[in-house]
């Protein structure tokens, strides 16, 4: 899964991802948007 991807590179080892996957900035901050859009979601879900 791209987007768990993501939040795991850009968040628990703070590595930049677009480069890591060879994509671009906007690619990237486009991913990174979703899977934390995702993750609110689940845990709104989760919480309700």
């Amino acid at each position: 899964m791209v987007t768990r991807e993501v939040l795991v590179l850009q968040v628990f080892h703070n590595a930049p991802y677009a480069e890591v996957v060879e994509c671009s900035e906007s690619t990237a901050r486009s991913r990174m948007d979703y899977a934390l859009g995702r993750l609110r979601q689940a845990l709104r879900e989760k919480n309700a």
